[in-house]
């Protein structure tokens, strides 16, 4: 597509104006994924702006960051209920307690180790996890330096 030198920017309605969109990304079926923080769902949006609405459990758990992971499915953090979900394309979620109690996960990403890394705002650390093909989450221990 030429560029046109001036940008253009259009707005497709995601839900609920209180649903709180948060993060996006784009996931391993090519489209848009985003997360819903204050509806507690996510939603997969083609680019032609068909959109399907996906809620979580409970619907206070505050998706925030959203990534696709190195397993071909998509990994985001709940912030209210200090776990770590995930989602299938086709829709199927799961989600992992953190074993920090009150961790707070918010950022998240896999890192050059195909881990999942992730910050706990409240106890200011960082974690990491190792995915494996059964979509099981395997802690490893870390530690704090002052």
């Amino acid at each position: 597509m030429p560029h046109s030198g001036r940008p253009s920017i259009y707005e497709i309605p995601l839900g609920a104006p209180d649903s709180g969109p948060y993060d996006i990304t784009t996931g391993p079926d090519g489209a848009l994924w985003l997360t819903m923080v204050h509806t507690g769902q996510l939603s997969r949006m083609t680019l032609d702006g068909h959109l399907d609405h996906y809620p979580l459990d409970p619907t206070s758990c505050g998706p925030s960051i959203i990534i696709p992971g190195s397993d071909a499915t998509l990994w985001f953090t709940r912030i209210h209920d200090h776990r770590i979900g995930r989602i299938s394309t086709a829709g199927d979620t799961m989600s992992f307690r953190v074993p920090t109690p009150s961790s707070g996960p918010f950022g998240i990403v896999t890192g050059p180790d195909d881990a999942l890394w992730f910050t706990q705002m409240p106890n200011h650390t960082a974690s990491h996890s190792a995915l494996t093909a059964t979509s099981t989450l395997h802690w490893r221990s870390g530690q704090s330096h002052a």
